[in-house]
């Protein structure tokens, strides 16, 4: 992901405070990713974003 300088700015001086939630952000994002990478080649193509949606939010 890219972050405008402005971003960056603001950014810098939350993870220096606390860097643990830096790594655990990007441990969810990680996680979040891969469960719907699961569920997606699960259904391989049989029904739509809305079904995608609903299984991610009750999974």
């Amino acid at each position: 992901m890219r972050r405008s300088a402005e971003d960056q700015h603001l950014l810098a001086p939350l993870t220096a405070a606390c860097p643990e939630m830096t790594q655990r952000a990007a441990n969810i994002r990680a996680f979040a990713s891969a469960k719907t990478k699961r569920i997606a080649r699960q259904m391989h193509g049989r029904a739509g974003f809305t079904l995608l949606r609903h299984r991610i939010l009750l999974g």
